[in-house]
């Protein structure tokens, strides 16, 4: 089990730095929208940047779930990738078994992939709301630096 403990360690660590990668891309094209005065011009062009943002997220967090059912098919726990995504995305989300109990070998991964997905819908939440926020601002012509009360 403790062989196992640190290969779902290690993955943690590798889906965290995805989260990261994608929440520095989301900064990046913040500033880009910003410097091309689309960030605040419109609710168009806010609901356009909110949206590709969003996707942005769903893709760091449907990257991480495809990589823990590779674990898990690596693992031997699975016969093919369709349930041992399934069964990773109940997992990530912490939706529940589904049905479907991983050996107990295995089982530590459940509660460190369910943790997994907390801390990265939390950071994603965050962002969006850092998002939202930073547009509205702009969107009334108030600086970063201003206090909105």
């Amino acid at each position: 089990m403790s062989l196992t403990l640190l290969i779902g360690l290690g993955l943690l660590v590798l889906t965290v730095a995805i989260q990261s990668v994608a929440a520095v891309g989301i900064i990046s094209f913040l500033r880009s929208m910003a410097q091309k005065g689309y960030a605040g011009a419109s609710f168009l062009h806010n609901t356009f940047i909110l949206q590709a943002i969003v996707l942005a997220l769903l893709a760091a967090h449907a990257l991480q779930i495809i990589l823990w059912g590779l674990l898990f098919l690596a693992a031997g726990e699975f016969h093919s990738i369709g349930p041992a995504i399934y069964r990773s995305a109940l997992d990530y989300t912490t939706l529940g078994y589904g049905g479907i109990v991983m050996s107990p070998q295995l089982r530590i991964l459940e509660p460190l992939e369910a943790m997994n997905g907390v801390l990265m819908f939390g950071l994603s939440t965050a962002i969006m709301f850092e998002v939202l926020r930073y547009l509205e601002r702009k969107r009334r012509g108030v600086s970063a630096g201003t206090s909105t009360r």
